[in-house]
């Protein structure tokens, strides 16, 4: 059976077919398939259900984890957006309990109200715009996007993990807020994340731990240096536009903060792993 891996920490792909071009396969990674427009139907096999079909349509979200056995076959002519991300992705760049959350789906597709709906078909619809553009800092919005999708997806899989019930919103707001504003330090302090969420900073510190399962502090430096990260691997973008960009008080900041995470400076880690495109 065909398997396919991925060698990035995420890939965005548009896709359009009349006969999707695979039978059934598996991935080593998440795939969310979301249906810009078209319909057909869409089948996995699980060991525990056996094979289970459904008709999809434009709107539909479908969240596939790794390793699972799935096919779409087009109907109508179809046009797919394909968010591709690791098991790890999830973890390193949004959050542990959405990577857990994600790890249990079972629902085809992801059910989301009317209002959440128009969240996703926006996110989408940007996406895919994006992607047939050659705009500048493109895979950046696409990657931000694909982000609140992810964290939108996950907030309704009706599923408790460990250490939070995903029935609780609060841990998924506070999730997607800190998402959007990776950039802005000063507005992910508990001092100013407490005064958003109605809590005390002490208070907020040790929700955070207890839902994430590592502190504030250490998210907001995995995030900050991740999306670094990203920026010198597959942008062309100078230091001093990477540090703008993510709000480091100058260069000399980045660069002391990537060291004492990498060990390495930031022109070191792009010349090791930059990509082209």
């Amino acid at each position: 059976m065909w398997r396919k891996n991925l060698y990035r920490p995420i890939e965005i792909l548009v896709r359009e077919h009349t006969v999707f071009p695979v039978d059934e396969h598996r991935h080593s990674f998440f795939e969310m398939a979301c249906i810009v427009s078209g319909c057909g139907t869409f089948r996995i096999w699980d060991t525990a259900n056996g094979s289970r079909e459904t008709e999809y349509a434009a709107g539909d979200l479908f969240l596939i984890p790794p390793e699972t056995v799935h096919r779409f076959v087009v109907g109508e002519r179809s046009r797919f957006v394909f968010v591709r991300f690791t098991e790890s992705y999830a973890a390193d760049y949004i959050g542990d309990y959405v990577g857990r959350t994600l790890a249990m789906n079972d629902c085809y597709p992801v059910p989301l109200d009317t209002h959440e709906e128009g969240i996703a078909a926006s996110l989408v619809g940007m996406i895919a715009d994006e992607a047939c553009g050659n705009r500048r800092f493109g895979s950046h919005l696409q990657q931000y996007w694909a982000n609140s999708l992810i964290v939108l997806a996950a907030r309704n899989m009706n599923r408790s993990v460990r250490g939070a019930d995903v029935t609780d919103d609060r841990p998924m707001f506070l999730m997607q807020y800190m998402q959007q504003h990776i950039h802005q330090p000063e507005l992910l302090r508990a001092e100013a994340l407490g005064r958003v969420f109605n809590m005390s900073p002490s208070y907020m510190g040790r929700y955070f731990k207890r839902n994430f399962q590592e502190t504030l502090q250490d998210f907001v430096v995995r995030n900050r240096i991740g999306m670094v990260e990203n920026m010198l691997a597959n942008s062309r973008m100078t230091i001093k536009e990477i540090t703008y960009r993510m709000g480091y008080a100058d260069a000399s900041h980045l660069e002391k903060a990537f060291v004492k995470y990498h060990g390495i400076t930031p022109l070191r880690y792009r010349r090791e792993h930059f990509t082209e495109g």
